[in-house]
């Protein structure tokens, strides 16, 4: 069963739905949750973040590529997503740290 066919049967419901879920993007969205967290933890992501958005939203820009449009996913789409969720829930002494380094 190829991505599409896959994201089709995760749209309609049903056994492969399920399967999708519980596998490929259960597995990849926790383990994305847990990198969210730790960043939380090491005060580099904000209290007030809502790191399940953020992992929809980063996830949901890349499979609509994949699904709707068909544009490339490369690294300077994947850079402009990740400086995307940095300045939206970073904490400020993440920034410091960074204009520290530069």
């Amino acid at each position: 069963m190829g991505f599409t066919s896959v994201t089709f049967a995760h749209a309609s419901g049903g056994v492969h739905a399920r399967q999708l879920t519980a596998t490929l993007l259960g597995d990849r969205r926790e383990g994305f949750l847990t990198v969210l967290q730790r960043g939380r933890d090491r005060r580099q992501i904000r209290q007030d973040a809502d790191l399940e958005t953020v992992v929809d939203a980063l996830y949901g820009a890349i499979y609509y590529r994949l699904v709707a449009t068909g544009e490339v996913i490369d690294g300077p789409f994947l850079r402009h997503l990740n400086g995307l969720a940095v300045r939206s829930c970073a904490t400020s002494a993440y920034f410091q740290k960074l204009a520290g380094q530069g």
